[in-house]
């Protein structure tokens, strides 16, 4: 029984590590992506940068948004 229990736990701690890792790897590529974004809408766009749980996040909003 104490067994089962050490498995379960270790399961479940490898699991959450792993999701967390995926999803930090995934924002940084969607933080890449948001950048060349607004780097092609110089005029009409700009990148805010927004702290999360994963990391910064990175955003490319249309400037109009902005200034209200």
């Amino acid at each position: 029984m104490e067994k089962f229990a050490v498995n379960a736990l270790l399961s479940i701690l490898v699991g959450t590590a792993a999701s967390f890792s995926v999803g930090v790897i995934a924002q940084r590529a969607l933080n890449v992506q948001q950048t060349a974004e607004c780097r092609k809408q110089p005029d009409t766009h700009r990148l805010v940068t927004l702290s999360g749980p994963l990391g910064d996040a990175k955003h490319c909003i249309p400037a109009s948004y902005l200034n209200q």
